[in-house]
């Protein structure tokens, strides 16, 4: 086919929407790359469909502790989210949807907070001493009594991750024959975390252990690697598998803090976070792995906001300024929706966190691609 050349007034409308054609797609996969290296992180919870698995935040609670799935919130009351995203935020956009029916709420405020979940549970009574069970030695065998019957250590080491060696005492069979003996094996102490394979476990309580997400997350959540112990499929074999432990979810029975302004430390224990008194048991914690640090000074730092009308929906939103508390120490964010005037009911929450433009993000973000990089295709690489 003959080539045919364009009249040079059409010729000049090419190149111009050449131009324009090359100038939009250079704009938009550099606005495509930003947005990947300083994502916009979205979660959010519909009160209308609370089950749908869908949902990238848990059921709020309210201050007492109850779940709130139906969007109510009194006069008075406070609903409270926990959101486990990682990154450097230097904002979030807050929006509260509510029924049509519903009056817009004149006295909300949204407090958010940034740091380990744990560290926010109600403060229990200090512990000192180790557990009050009996445990004995017989034939290299460890057992605990427990409500008059035994249970078996699944080894030796298992025991080990909660009682130093002297502590048991040394007893006959024929001792042991006295009490009822129960199939109930006991593993390692709750809290910590175990390494089988390519998989790395925290042991959540006696009878369940959930795998870590990633490297990432292992690291976000305050652990560290030097303290992961090697266990074999028959200590594993005991614990049920639970779903994938990630950045916000609230540490288990057995965690051990350290609050690094007063060197106070504390332990988590039965949904309360209680202070750990210098002592045997103490000093033998700390010997089983690092203590996970944190501020109580910043612990408490928050960023707010008050929602105000939106203008095309029968909603309302605001701006949380985070510069103050978004690089402290911690995997959790927890944004607490306090009303202060008449009864009223959500039907969607949202949050938006914006990550901050700085170098500190781009080699946050460009350490991530790495590891996930690695984690891909780093067996071919070898």
């Amino acid at each position: 086919m003959p080539f045919v050349a364009l009249p040079e007034k059409l010729l000049f409308r090419y190149r111009i929407a050449q131009v324009i054609l090359y100038v939009t797609l250079f704009l938009l996969f550099s606005f495509l790359i930003f947005r990947s290296l300083f994502p916009i992180i979205t979660h959010s919870f519909d009160f209308e469909n609370p089950t749908s698995s869908k949902h990238d935040l848990l059921v709020p609670k309210d201050t007492h502790g109850s779940f709130v799935a139906n969007g109510k919130l009194p006069n008075g009351e406070s609903l409270i989210f926990h959101d486990g995203t990682s990154g450097l935020y230097q904002k979030a956009i807050l929006g509260l949807k509510l029924e049509e029916k519903e009056p817009l709420p004149k006295e909300l405020e949204i407090t958010l907070r940034h740091g380990y979940a744990a560290t926010w549970l109600p403060e229990g009574e200090p512990i000192k001493d180790f557990p009050a069970e009996k445990v004995y030695l017989s034939e290299d065998t460890y057992y605990m009594l427990r409500n008059n019957e035994l249970s078996r250590f699944v080894s030796r080491e298992a025991f080990l991750s909660r009682y130093p060696e002297s502590y048991a005492e040394a007893v006959s069979p024929e001792f042991l024959n006295t009490f009822t003996k129960n199939d109930i094996l006991i593993g390692y102490r709750p809290g910590l975390l175990v390494e089988y394979a390519d998989g790395v476990f925290l042991i959540v309580n006696e009878t369940d252990m959930r795998p870590i997400g990633s490297a990432r997350i292992f690291a976000n959540i305050g652990y560290r690697f030097e303290d992961v112990k090697k266990v074999s499929a028959e200590e594993l074999g005991i614990y049920k598998r639970g779903k994938i432990f990630l950045s916000g979810d609230i540490h288990p029975n057995g965690t051990v803090f350290l609050d690094t302004d007063s060197q106070t430390y504390y332990i988590v224990q039965d949904d309360h976070f209680h202070k750990l008194l210098p002592g045997a048991y103490l000093d033998f914690l700390l010997t089983q792995s690092a203590p996970i640090t944190f501020s109580q000074t910043t612990n408490d730092m928050t960023a707010s906001c008050t929602p105000t009308k939106d203008t095309f929906s029968h909603s309302v939103s605001c701006e949380a300024n985070l510069a103050l508390i978004y690089d402290l120490v911690g995997s959790d964010y927890e944004m607490r929706i306090s009303n202060n005037s008449e009864d009223t009911e959500f039907k969607y929450y949202e949050a938006q966190f914006y990550t901050a433009i700085n170098r500190q993000n781009f080699e946050f973000i460009l350490s991530q691609v790495k590891e996930n990089f690695l984690a891909r295709f780093g067996p071919y690489l070898q």
